[in-house]
C-alpha cells in the first residue's frame, strides 16, 4: 500500500451498532501508515474473542490502480482521493450482511456504517471503468486472514535497501513455514477477475456490484 493526527476513535451510533465487544481497539493503537494489511491483522488479533463475523477485504485490480475516496492520505480538495496499488479494510457482518467497516486510513468516522462507507468511498462505476479501471474486492474470512497472512515486508524496500515507509515496530507477521506470500495474497490478477465469485485458496473476488448484492 503506497500512497501518504489522531482522529476520533469511535463514531457515536446506536448501542446496537457499536456492539463491538470489550476487545475493540482505538484506531491509532494498531495503525502504521502504508501497512494496511498488517493493521487489519492487528485489528483481528485484538478482536479474536469477538463472537461476530469479521472479514478482511483487499481492494485492488489487475493494474494496481484502485481509486479510493475519503482517505487521510488524500487532499480535501480531491475528496480524499488516493490511487492505491492495494488497500485492506475490515468489516463486520451480522446475519450475513455488513454493518460496520473498519478502515484505518479513512477520513470518515471509525468505525463507519457499511452503507455510508460504500456510498462515499468509491466513485460511480461508469466513471471508474472509463478513467481508472474497475475496482475489485477480495473478501477473506478473518480467521483465515489471521492464520495464513504472511509478509516479510520486502515489497516496502527500495532498491538500495531503504524503507519506502518506516515499518511497524513489531516483527514481521509470517506463517509457520516462514514464507512470505504478500504478492499472492494482496494482488488481484486478471485470472482472479475471470474466476471471481469462486471461493479459492485466499478469499473470493467480487466486483463492487457483486459485493453490494451479497453483503449490503
Amino acid at each position: 500500500m503506497i500512497g501518504k493526527k489522531k482522529t476520533d476513535a469511535t463514531m457515536i451510533l446506536s448501542s446496537e451498532d457499536t456492539r463491538l465487544g470489550p476487545s475493540f481497539v482505538e484506531r491509532e493503537e494498531v495503525y502504521t501508515p502504508c501497512y494496511c494489511e498488517e493493521n487489519v491483522w492487528k485489528l483481528f488479533e485484538r478482536l479474536a474473542r469477538d463472537e461476530d463475523e469479521w472479514y478482511a477485504v483487499v481492494i485492488s485490480n489487475p493494474s494496481r490502480t484502485a481509486v479510493v475516496l475519503e482517505q487521510r492520505a488524500g487532499s480535501a480538495e480531491n475528496g480524499g482521493l488516493v490511487i492505491w496499488d492495494y488497500h485492506v479494510i475490515a468489516f463486520r457482518a451480522i446475519g450475513g450482511k455488513a454493518d460496520l467497516v473498519l478502515d484505518l486510513d479513512t477520513r470518515l468516522s471509525f468505525p463507519t456504517p457499511a452503507s455510508t462507507y460504500f456510498s462515499r468511498t468509491f466513485l460511480p462505476l461508469d466513471l471508474l471503468r472509463q478513467q481508472f479501471g474497475e475496482v475489485f474486492l477480495k473478501v477473506v474470512e478473518a480467521k483465515q486472514y489471521v492464520r495464513e497472512f504472511s509478509s516479510d515486508r520486502s515489497h516496502m524496500r527500495l532498491p538500495d535497501g531503504r524503507w519506502q515507509s518506516p515499518p511497524p515496530d513489531y516483527p514481521c507477521i509470517l506463517a509457520p513455514d516462514g514464507v512470505g506470500r504478500f504478492e499472492e495474497q494482496m494482488s488481484i490478477t486478471s485470472e482472479d477477475v475471470a474466476r471471481r465469485r469462486e471461493a479459492r485458496g485466499w478469499g473470493t473476488v467480487l466486483t463492487l456490484e457483486e459485493f453490494r448484492d451479497r453483503f449490503l
